[in-house]
């Protein structure tokens, strides 16, 4: 007698829906970003009130037939001309002064210079958001908790860390690119680097260069004291600081170090950015993000879902253990039962290792 095997049905996880949607919209908002920067320039840096009327920018340059029109070099989008100019053009460079896509004029090395400046600034603040919001674990977990998002959040943890992976290489790449870019004018064009410092500070903690950093007429590619800070500082960052924070050897040493290695560096990197006063889209875009990874940080050390118990350790092997301990209530127990994810931080730790909320 032959019998017929019944088909076991495949249930698919709808949680790898969030990976790709978070992607996605990443993807979309860092491409408008980008064509924003070249084309409809929505929120140009000379409309902040901070950076409009700043002494230390080129101020005239003849554009048109008919006589001068203000401009601080195309590409560059802060303000330099009568109120009067800036009333009329706000909004509306780099293509109104400019001409098409704004890029810079001489060789084609200093356009793409021009390009690659441009694109990887904005690729970095919409990155830098990514980077920080992937890490509000609370936040996230949460809302992981809710019923109606259970199956779409389900795997929200792995996801973000791949996220987040994902977007450390990439603000790496474009971040290395945006500070060594300046170098392209001489090494293609023969164009002779300059260390200029006409105006030395600026508010908030800002080096400015105080001209042009390309000086086609003089061939020159001017570097001020804060392009020559940003070259090495950015440089060690993402590519010594970073791949030892997340290096096999160091995590097995100490985790907890390696851990506050990452977050201490990841500000450094976030606050070296906000200080300059060129980057008022830092303050608009990313500095609200980072207030909320901030809190979510606190939160997560100090009052969400922490508990203080007595824990029996059962040793199976070199590799694994198992933990025992006593909830305090049954609502205790239903709000953090099988496969959830805790962080343990011992009496015995290290300061560094209790404040980290690590073991």
């Amino acid at each position: 007698m032959w019998s017929r095997a019944v088909p076991v049905p495949v249930i698919r996880p709808t949680y790898f829906a969030y990976f790709w949607l978070a992607w996605a919209a990443y993807l979309v908002v860092t491409v408008v970003a980008v064509m924003d920067r070249f084309t409809w320039n929505v929120s140009p840096r000379q409309s902040f009130a901070l950076v409009h009327g700043w002494t230390g920018c080129e101020t005239l340059k003849p554009f048109g037939e008919n006589g001068t029109k203000m401009s601080s070099s195309c590409g560059g989008d802060y303000f330099c001309g009568s109120r009067e100019e800036f009333v009329e053009y706000k909004g509306e460079m780099p293509r109104k002064v400019g001409g098409h896509w704004c890029l810079k004029e001489g060789e084609w090395s200093v356009k793409l210079y021009d390009v690659l400046s441009r694109s990887s600034g904005r690729i970095i603040i919409t990155t830098t958001s990514l980077l920080f919001l992937t890490m509000c674990h609370c936040t996230w977990n949460s809302l992981a908790g809710l019923p109606r998002l259970r199956g779409f959040l389900g795997n929200v943890r792995a996801d973000n860390q791949k996220l987040h992976r994902w977007g450390g290489l990439v603000c790496g790449v474009c971040t290395v690119i945006h500070v060594w870019s300046l170098f392209l004018p001489s090494i293609l064009n023969g164009y002779t680097n300059k260390f200029v410092n006409e105006e030395p500070f600026s508010w908030p903690a800002q080096w400015s260069l105080g001209t042009s950093q390309v000086d086609v007429a003089a061939r020159t590619a001017n570097w001020g004291l804060d392009d020559v800070w940003r070259l090495v500082w950015m440089s060690v960052i993402f590519c010594a600081l970073f791949p030892l924070s997340r290096s096999i050897r160091m995590l097995a040493t100490n985790y907890s170090l390696a851990m506050w290695l990452h977050v201490g560096v990841g500000l450094g990197f976030f606050i070296d950015s906000w200080r300059r006063r060129t980057h008022p889209h830092v303050w608009l875009w990313n500095t609200p993000v980072v207030l909320w990874y901030v809190v979510d940080r606190v939160a997560g050390c100090t009052w969400y879902r922490t508990c203080a118990r007595d824990v029996e350790r059962f040793r199976l092997d070199d590799a694994y253990q198992v933990l025992m301990w006593k909830h305090a209530s049954a609502e205790h127990r239903r709000s953090r039962s099988v496969a959830d994810i805790y962080w343990l931080k011992s009496a015995r730790a290290s300061g560094l290792a209790r404040a980290s909320g690590l073991a």
